[in-house]
């Protein structure tokens, strides 16, 4: 059968380990072939690329490329083409990773709920370990992080948070290095 085939559940309820999808609703694998790999490995490190380009950098035609490209996106293993932020050079050079632990019992839709309404929460996850969530936090300046950091320990949901400040990223988010040497 066709990996696409089945509709497969929103990529909010999946997991992408390398060179797999892994969608917790109906617990199919779907292996990522050497095709699909290349795609990936193009895109995400070229986001911009003209289906031309990508096209004749994967090896295969325009229309194979507009077709595994749309399935895959469908599918929830890529989501669409979003431009990257330098939060510094927009005027939010303080950023910071925060953790915190949320109290037993809590919905992760009342955490996120409460997350969402701080604008300086750029990004959180879900996370196993000393710690329940994982928070990427952006300020301009200290005072404004101060209070954003107040503002998340200040909810009941939280029993306690950690802070680290970010100096500098000396790997930028790549994932199209677990694919650049798909099937070797």
């Amino acid at each position: 059968m066709d990996i696409y085939a089945k509709q497969i559940k929103p990529k909010s309820l999946c997991r992408r380990t390398p060179a797999q999808i892994f969608c917790r609703g109906d617990n199919k694998v779907r292996p990522v072939d050497e095709i699909d790999g290349r795609i990936i490995s193009i895109i995400t490190a070229e986001p911009r690329i003209t289906a031309s380009a990508g096209a004749k950098n994967a090896g295969i035609s325009r229309a194979t490329w507009s077709a595994r490209l749309s399935r895959l996106e469908d599918g929830g293993a890529l989501s669409k083409i979003r431009p990257s932020v330098d939060l510094a050079l927009v005027g939010y050079p303080f950023t910071a990773i925060m953790r915190a632990q949320i109290r037993q019992g809590m919905r992760r839709a009342l955490i996120a709920e409460h997350l969402i309404k701080i604008p300086q929460v750029v990004e959180a996850q879900m996370i196993l370990g000393d710690y329940d969530v994982s928070l990427l936090v952006a300020a301009r300046d200290n005072k404004e992080l101060s209070n954003v950091i107040d503002r998340i320990g200040e909810s009941p949901m939280v029993i306690r948070t950690s802070t680290s400040m970010i100096t500098e990223s000396i790997i930028p988010y790549r994932a199209h290095e677990l694919f650049s040497r798909h099937g070797s």
